[in-house]
């Protein structure tokens, strides 16, 4: 199974697709699922049901480390996307009201820097191909220039190398995938 954000596909070396879809049934589909997943945890572990809603436990809310930051040792939330529950955010942040609202408001100015497009089979090649070098001369570079190891003042000399290495048809097809998205 593989996802980007929000997207799941199933390959089709995935030995088990009826398992994996059931999963994501139960993940995204099922309240237990998302109660178990996404948000709560382990009933008796890091929540008890009260009057049929889940609550947190004293330890999860009162962690040293945070609200919640028990809940990553028992999976909760992990590296999936979650449909966080409104239980859920006022639990573990209603003593943060005015932050949590102010975060709110912000929302409505998000723009999502680049939409989620996926790429033609040629386009992901040749992405491929022109990132693979740029992106490991990039990680190197930046590493030399924090540690002193290459000068600041070569900067100028980075940026044409990696323009060199054909950072220009990388630009295009991104551009070119935006506009699609964008139409």
């Amino acid at each position: 199974m593989a996802t980007t954000k929000d997207y799941f596909a199933i390959t089709r070396d995935c030995k088990s697709p009826e398992i994996a879809i059931k999963w994501l049934d139960y993940v995204y589909a099922s309240e237990e699922g998302k109660i178990l997943m996404g948000n709560f945890g382990i009933e008796g572990v890091s929540y008890d049901m009260i009057d049929g809603k889940p609550v947190f436990k004293e330890e999860i809310l009162k962690s040293p480390k945070g609200p919640g930051f028990e809940l990553w040792a028992l999976g909760v939330g992990g590296f999936i996307p979650t449909i966080l529950m409104e239980e859920r955010i006022q639990q573990l942040f209603g003593q943060y009201k005015e932050e949590v609202e102010s975060v709110r408001r912000s929302t409505q100015y998000f723009v999502s820097p680049f939409p989620n497009v996926m790429s033609s089979k040629e386009e992901a090649q040749e992405l491929a191909n022109v990132m693979a070098d740029i992106e490991t001369y990039v990680d190197e570079m930046i590493t030399k220039f924090i540690i002193g190891q290459v000068s600041i003042d070569n900067f100028d000399k980075y940026v044409q190398e990696v323009k060199n290495m054909n950072i220009q048809k990388a630009i295009e097809i991104k551009q070119a995938q935006y506009d699609r998205a964008s139409k």
